[in-house]
C-alpha cells in the first residue's frame, strides 16, 4: 500500500488514496489470488470508463434516459454478479460506471478527468 501511494504521489495523480484503497481491495491469502483480483479490477475499471463515457455522450441532454440506462446496467451487473465465475469484474463494472456517471453531474468535462483518473 505504501508503494502505490508512493507512485501515486510522485506522479502528481489528483486522488491518490484510490490507488491505496485498491491494493487493500485486492489483497488476498496468495499472490496468484491477488494477481487475479487485480486483473479483474483492471479489466472492469476500463470496461466501465469506456461505458460510462459513451453513456454520458449518448444521453448529454437527456437526463431521464441516462438515468433509466445506467439504472438497467447496474442492473445488468448485478445479474452477472449472481453467476458468473467473475463476479468480482462485474462488481468493479458496475461501481466505477456509478462513480463516474454520478460524478459528472451537468459538466462532462468532469466526467472526463473522472474517468482518466479511474483509469490511472
Amino acid at each position: 500500500m505504501s508503494i502505490s501511494y508512493g507512485i501515486s504521489l510522485s506522479q502528481d495523480w489528483d486522488r491518490p488514496y484510490w490507488a491505496g484503497f485498491a491494493v487493500a481491495m485486492v489483497s488476498l491469502a496468495s499472490i496468484g489470488q491477488s494477481m487475479n483480483k487485480a486483473a479483474l479490477r483492471m479489466v472492469g475499471t476500463l470496461v466501465a470508463v469506456v461505458v460510462s463515457l459513451t453513456f454520458i455522450a449518448l444521453f448529454a441532454q437527456d437526463r431521464w434516459a441516462f438515468i433509466l440506462t445506467v439504472s438497467v446496467y447496474a442492473g445488468f451487473c448485478c445479474y452477472m454478479m449472481s453467476g458468473s465465475k467473475h463476479a468480482y469484474f462485474w462488481q468493479v463494472s458496475c461501481f466505477v460506471v456509478l462513480v463516474i456517471c454520478l460524478d459528472a453531474g451537468p459538466d462532462p468535462v468532469n466526467a472526463f478527468n473522472t474517468a482518466v483518473l479511474r483509469a490511472q
